[in-house]
């Protein structure tokens, strides 16, 4: 007896949706739980990789590039600082060998026959006028009135300490009207008269406030409003290599009734002079457990510090970065009208270059690759970086680096959509974008936690009519969406697994920048069987 072929209904094709990464780059999760919450109980929306896009606080949008502001010339630019009294405004960039004035149509060499490049500057008021003060641990102290570099007035030691030889300071900030040194590679601190710029230190010995020793690194002022001690006035600290920060208040260490010592705490190890930035009365310094505001550290033990870090949504991608760029130091700078602040670890023959950016609002991540950055400043309200060949460059503007086309890319977290015993299989992907016209964009599935990503895809050309010149370039910020329009295409994609990401790479190659807002990712699947 015949019995009838049951007929199969194919199975019907389901819809997963990844919204903007608005979280960022998230390091610190476990991949298995794609759906873990914010503290505000909201789903995270972030990225397991997002190179090359900064995250708002409602998308996140193609960082646009850099271009050459001034070259002076063979060797790495190791420090980048500015003087600015009114109306004038300068710009300078060090190397090894000289001081260079970049503010002009070209470059102007200020300071030659140096032997260190590694300049700290504090500006500073006095009654003669406003100053900068410069150190570097290697040549002797400089002083810029606005006009001309000078190594007068001097600063000198009590006692002929180390016989005058004032090279051995190598940081310098204002606190209480007057100006502080670290000297390198000891635990000693040294002070100035009020409202002097030059004259005899007063040595400040602090060998026996660090239990842990080492040396000192650098100092700051920080206002502290947690805690009875302090309350909202203005504090001093001195942060040594071991990771100790000792805090003080007063401004005159000399006078007992003006001075003392609010209490020591530990921090991750520093890692380096210039790795830490003041927001708001905080100060963020980037340690080896990840970037600890100093307010945290005062509240916790040091052993529960790591969860309280402005990086720990990334801690997997910091620990390792300081594990294998221990060579050299770390920098940070923050750049307040674009609310990011970048991290640059040291770089290294055998690693692509990488920079950790933060929105300092939202506390979210993001990574750029392809900026080589030796050293950095915002002037103008624009962040100029060191390159290792002489080159000073002004970033996010355009959309090349440097010439050299760049790719954005952003694969979400990985999901298993609820079911995550079944095997799903990826048909068709759609990204939502926004953007000024059609852009170069490629989308790839990927399953099972493993990401194999192809090469980006070729740039197309952007239609510049109306921009140049105006509506864009020279004149929009960066972020701003002027004539937008969406863009939604579905391509055909393969993957299966039991979870699956859609990624997507966008490129940019043009002079003028591209400024891709995502929205949102789609994939269509069909469910499998349970794999058993």
């Amino acid at each position: 007896m015949r019995v009838p072929t049951v007929k199969q209904k194919p199975r019907e094709a389901q819809v997963k949706s990844w919204p903007a990464p608005r979280n960022g780059w998230i390091a610190n999760r476990n991949l298995a739980q794609p759906g873990a919450r914010n503290p505000d109980g909201s789903v995270v929306s972030g990225a397991l990789i997002l190179d090359n896009f900064f995250p708002t606080a409602t998308t996140a949008r193609l960082r646009r590039g850099f271009e050459l502001h001034a070259d002076i010339g063979g060797a790495e630019v190791d420090a980048l600082f500015a003087y600015i009294a009114g109306t004038n405004e300068k710009l300078f960039a060090a190397d090894n060998g000289k001081i260079v004035n970049i503010g002009g149509v070209a470059p102007v060499d200020d300071v030659t026959g140096l032997a260190g490049g590694d300049w700290i500057s504090a500006q500073f008021a006095s009654s003669g006028g406003i100053y900068l003060r410069l150190v570097n641990g290697t040549d002797t102290p400089l002083v810029y009135d606005g006009t001309d570099f000078d190594t007068f007035p001097a600063l000198t030691f009590a006692g002929d300490y180390n016989g005058n030889d004032a090279s051995i300071l190598n940081f310098v900030w204002p606190h209480g009207n007057r100006l502080f040194y670290v000297e390198k590679d000891s635990l000693n601190a040294w002070y100035l008269p009020v409202g002097q710029i030059g004259g005899q230190l007063t040595q400040l010995p602090l060998g026996g406030v660090f239990e842990r020793g080492g040396s000192l690194l650098f100092g700051a002022i920080w206002s502290n409003d947690s805690g009875a001690q302090g309350g909202l006035s203005q504090q001093v600290i001195f942060v040594s290599t071991e990771g100790e920060v000792a805090v003080f208040q007063g401004s005159n260490p000399g006078d007992i009734n003006d001075w003392r010592k609010v209490g020591v705490y530990r921090i991750g190890r520093p890692l380096g002079k210039r790795a830490w930035f003041r927001a708001g009365g905080d100060i963020m310094i980037a340690t080896s457990v990840g970037l600890v505001p100093l307010s945290a550290a005062v509240t916790r033990d040091f052993a529960a510090i790591a969860p309280a870090a402005i990086s720990y949504p990334i801690e997997d991608a910091w620990n390792r970065a300081v594990h294998l760029r221990s060579v050299g130091e770390w920098r940070c700078e923050l750049w307040p009208t674009q609310q990011m602040a970048v991290i640059l670890p040291p770089s290294t023959p055998s690693l692509e270059s990488e920079v950790f950016v933060v929105n300092v609002r939202t506390g979210a991540w993001c990574r750029f690759t392809g900026w080589d950055m030796r050293s950095s400043v915002v002037f103008k309200e624009r962040l100029f970086f060191g390159a290792p060949e002489g080159q000073v460059m002004s970033a996010l503007t355009g959309g090349q680096d440097g010439g050299e086309p760049y790719a954005g890319v952003y694969v979400p977290l990985f999901d298993d959509f609820g079911t995550p015993t079944n095997r799903k299989i990826a048909q068709f992907a759609r990204a939502s974008i926004r953007a000024r016209q059609h852009v170069a964009l490629e989308l790839t599935t990927h399953s099972d936690f493993v990401v194999d990503m192809p090469i980006a895809p070729l740039a197309v050309d952007v239609n510049d009519s109306g921009v140049w010149g105006a509506a864009f370039w020279g004149s929009s910020n960066w972020g701003e969406s002027t004539d937008l329009i969406t863009i939604e295409d579905w391509q055909s994609v393969s993957a299966a697994g039991t979870t699956l990401s859609a990624a997507m790479q966008i490129s940019s190659d043009d002079p003028v920048p591209m400024d891709v807002e995502i929205v949102r990712v789609d994939v269509t699947y069909t469910m499998a069987d349970i794999i058993t």
